[in-house]
């Protein structure tokens, strides 16, 4: 049974030592908030791996939670496989990680997004 993200992550506000956070096989289609991914941000600073494979992401959900990463700048590893990211969206991470000095990924997996062209890819490595 899935679960809304945004039920969760609401549960998640008053947890402020929270390291690692695994959303997997969660439904985080309808969570495209930005007010939830900043609050989230925001309480938990020390977060340093996001695992949200298969939640049903699309573009919207990523890019709201790409714009809250400036509350984070613990963040090292990002799983996003298995969900619904096109080209746009990983351009505009790549943007962001650019424009954020401070903000460093070790580990980025979007495997298994079918949408993700090469030049796309390129991006986050140029």
């Amino acid at each position: 049974m899935w679960t809304s993200c945004s039920q969760i992550l609401s549960g998640l506000k008053t947890n402020r030592n929270l390291k690692y956070l695994d959303l997997s096989y969660n439904d985080c289609s309808k969570s495209n908030k930005s007010t939830i991914w900043g609050e989230l941000f925001k309480t938990n600073k020390y977060i340093k791996t996001l695992v949200f494979d298969h939640c049903s992401f699309g573009d919207l959900q990523t890019r709201e939670l790409v714009k809250n990463f400036h509350y984070n700048e613990s963040l090292k590893h990002l799983h996003l496989s298995h969900n619904c990211i096109e080209d746009i969206t990983i351009k505009n991470l790549a943007h962001t990680i650019e424009d954020q000095r401070k903000f460093t990924l070790t580990t980025f997996d979007i495997s298994d997004n079918y949408k993700i062209s090469d030049s796309a890819l390129a991006t986050l490595i140029t």
